[in-house]
């Protein structure tokens, strides 16, 4: 609810934004960033590897996004 009081504070009206996306987000970007399972766990507060894996794998799908090789 606190997120969706900033957004609206800030003129943005997207139901798709919550708590979870700031969440997801981080735990998304540090995978790509290198960071080990155990850590996102921790600072995330998962407590199943198969999500933190999940976003392991969704960085990836960014990282190896063919549009990134050609540099556009």
């Amino acid at each position: 609810l606190l997120m969706k009081e900033y957004l609206k504070l800030a003129g943005i009206e997207n139901k798709n934004f919550a708590g979870h996306s700031l969440r997801s987000g981080f735990a998304t970007v540090a995978a790509d960033s290198g960071a080990d399972e155990r850590s996102i766990m921790a600072m995330a507060g998962h407590k199943a590897t198969q999500m933190v894996r999940r976003y392991i794998r969704e960085a990836n799908l960014f990282k190896n996004n063919a549009l990134n090789k050609i540099k556009i």
